[in-house]
C-alpha cells in the first residue's frame, strides 16, 4: 500500500506544473476505504481515463522523461490484489481514487475446539 501511495502522488507531482496544490485524502465509508489523491494541474487526456493503468503507458509527449509508465499500473495490480479498484476523472485537474474494502475490525476468529 505505501508504494501504491507513492506511485499516486509521484504522478501527481509528475504531471503538475510547479507550485501546483495537490490533495492527498482518505475517507471511509460504506465499508471501503477511500484514497484520493487529487491535483489542479492540466487534467488527464480525455477518454484515456482508464488506459493509464495500462503497463507502460506515459503521459502525453514524454519520449525522454525518466520511468517506465509502471507506476499506476503498479497501483492498479495493489488495488486488484486487496480485492478493490483504482480509477482516474478529470476535475479541474485529475483525481485517483483507489477503493479497499474495509479489513474486518474483529479480526480472524478462532477455530471452534472439535
Amino acid at each position: 500500500m505505501q508504494q501504491a501511495l507513492r506511485n499516486m502522488v509521484a504522478n501527481a507531482l509528475h504531471y503538475t506544473p510547479p507550485g501546483t496544490p495537490v490533495t492527498v485524502r482518505v475517507e471511509v465509508a460504506d465499508a471501503q476505504w477511500r484514497l484520493v489523491v487529487q491535483d489542479e494541474g492540466p487534467g488527464l487526456p480525455r477518454g484515456q481515463e482508464q488506459a493509464m493503468f495500462s503497463k507502460f503507458r506515459r503521459g502525453r509527449n514524454e519520449p525522454t522523461s525518466a520511468g517506465f509508465g509502471l507506476g499506476l499500473a503498479i497501483c492498479a495490480a495493489v488495488a486488484q490484489l486487496h480485492g478493490g479498484s483504482i480509477a482516474a476523472a478529470n476535475t479541474p485537474g485529475a483525481r485517483l481514487t483507489m477503493e479497499l474494502p474495509q479489513p474486518s475490525r474483529t479480526g480472524p476468529q478462532p477455530a471452534e475446539a472439535g
